[in-house]
C-alpha cells in the first residue's frame, strides 16, 4: 500500500463513525453506519423493542388520549348526573374527554366487575356509590370483584345525608313521637324500603336497632318507588336522599322527621338529628366517589386526584350538585379510603346483625358460614 493511499482512507473512516479504520475494513464501518452503529439481527432488534415497550408506555405523558369513565348506575340516576357534571369540568383540566359507560345491572356488580378488569393504565376509571362499593361485598356469598382490593380510590366525588321522612297524614310531629308510637303498637307501622341492599335500606335497618322498635318493612326495587309509596300513603316512612325526597317535599306529601348526620344540614336546618331526637350513632353519609384499577400508576392517581379537586371547586359544579342535594365533596388519598373501609366494617356488622343476604340463604360465602333465616320483622332474603 502506497503513503498516497492513507488520506483516502482516513476520510472513509471520517465518513463512518468519526475513527480511523484500514480500507479493509471501511465497507464494515459504512454498513454500520447505515445502521445503529452497530450491526444487529433482526432477532436481536425485536427483542430490543420488545423490552423497551413497558419502558414507552410507562413515559408516554397521560393522558393522551380520551378517558373512559364507566359507571355502575343507570343513566339520570345520581351517581350517572355527579357523573356528567364533574366529568365535563375534569375533562376541561385534563384536557381530553372523558367518555361516561353506563354498565347497569346486578346491584352495581356489572359495572365494577368491568371496570375491574380493564388495564391499569389511567384510560379506565370508575364512578359509584357507596353502597355499591361498601355493601356489595357482604350483601353477596360470591364476587367476580372484591372492590377494596380491585381499586384505588380517588376522590370522594358527592356525599349527602339521608333524611326520615314520614307521609304527611301520619299523625306524628317529631321523632321521638313516632319512636312512642311503634313502640306503643309493635309492628303496626309500615317502613319502605328503597332498593334491597341500598344504603338507605341498611340505613333503615341501622334505625330499626338504634331506636329498638319494630315495623314492617316493605321492600321496592328502587329508591325513588319507595319515596313515592310513601308520598302516596301506602306505606308510613322511608330513610333517603333529600334529592330523591324533593318533589314529594314539594308537593306536601311527605315531612322530614330527622337527618342521619352529626348536625343539622344548611339546606334543611329546621330539620334535627337523630341524634337530637333521641336516637344515637345514625349519622349515615351516601358518597359517590371515583375510583382506579389497583395497580395506576401513583402519578396518574395524583393527576386525578388535583383535576378532580379543581373541578370541584368550580362555582357552576358546586351550584349543579347542590341542586341535587348532594354537595361537592374532594375528599382524597388517605382520607377517602380510611371512610371507605369504616363504612364497608360498618355495613358488614349491620347486615350481619338483619342476616340480609341477595343470594341464595344456603350459597355460603367463602371463609363464613350460610346465613341463618331472617329475624321476624327483618327484610326477607331476596334475589336481585
Amino acid at each position: 500500500m502506497s503513503r498516497r493511499a492513507a488520506p483516502k482512507a482516513n476520510s472513509t473512516a471520517a465518513e463512518g463513525e468519526g475513527t480511523p479504520v484500514s480500507r479493509t475494513a471501511a465497507p464494515k464501518a459504512n454498513t454500520a453506519a447505515e445502521g445503529e452503529g452497530t450491526p444487529v439481527n433482526r432477532r436481536q432488534l425485536c427483542s430490543l423493542a420488545a423490552a423497551l415497550l413497558p419502558w414507552a408506555a410507562a413515559a408516554e405523558t397521560w393522558p393522551a388520549r380520551p378517558v373512559r369513565v364507566i359507571v355502575s348506575s343507570a343513566p339520570g340516576s345520581a351517581p350517572d348526573t355527579v357523573a356528567r357534571i364533574v366529568g365535563q369540568a375534569m375533562a376541561e383540566e385534563l384536557g381530553q374527554p372523558l367518555v361516561i359507560d353506563n354498565r347497569v345491572g346486578a346491584n352495581g356488580l356489572i359495572g365494577v366487575d368491568a371496570a375491574a378488569r380493564v388495564p391499569a393504565d389511567g384510560y379506565g376509571l370508575l364512578i359509584a356509590p357507596q353502597g355499591t362499593m361498601s355493601a356489595n361485598p357482604h350483601l353477596y356469598a360470591r364476587l367476580p370483584q372484591d372492590p377494596l382490593a380491585a381499586f384505588v380510590g380517588v376522590t370522594r366525588l358527592a356525599s349527602g345525608a339521608f333524611f326520615l321522612a314520614v307521609r304527611s297524614q301520619l299523625d306524628v310531629a317529631s321523632l321521638p313521637e313516632l319512636i312512642a308510637q311503634a313502640r306503643a303498637k309493635p309492628g303496626r307501622l309500615n317502613g319502605a324500603i328503597p332498593a334491597p341492599g341500598s344504603v338507605p335500606h341498611l340505613t333503615t335497618e341501622l334505625f330499626r336497632r338504634a331506636s329498638k322498635i319494630e315495623f314492617n318493612a316493605v321492600p321496592y326495587k328502587t329508591t325513588t318507588a319507595a319515596a313515592a309509596a310513601v308520598a302516596a300513603g301506602e306505606v308510613d316512612f322511608v330513610i333517603e336522599t333529600l334529592a330523591t325526597l324533593k318533589p314529594h317535599l314539594q308537593a306536601g306529601r311527605v315531612r322530614l322527621l330527622a337527618i342521619a348526620a352529626t348536625a343539622r344540614s344548611d339546606i334543611a336546618p329546621e330539620v334535627p338529628t337523630f341524634a337530637e331526637g333521641g336516637v344515637p350513632q345514625m349519622e349515615v353519609a351516601g358518597w359517590i366517589g371515583l375510583f382506579a384499577p389497583a395497580g395506576t400508576r401513583a402519578e396518574v392517581i395524583a393527576i386525578l386526584q388535583r383535576c378532580a379537586g379543581r373541578a370541584l371547586r368550580r362555582p357552576q359544579v358546586q351550584q349543579a350538585l347542590a341542586g341535587m342535594a348532594l354537595p361537592a365533596d374532594g375528599t382524597a388519598g388517605d382520607a377517602f379510603t380510611a371512610q371507605w373501609k369504616a363504612d364497608s366494617e360498618r355495613w358488614a356488622r349491620v347486615i350481619r346483625e338483619a342476616r340480609i343476604r341477595l343470594d341464595p340463604p344456603d350459597a355460603p360465602t367463602p371463609g363464613r358460614p350460610a346465613a341463618p333465616p331472617p329475624s321476624a320483622g327483618s327484610l326477607p332474603t331476596s334475589t336481585p
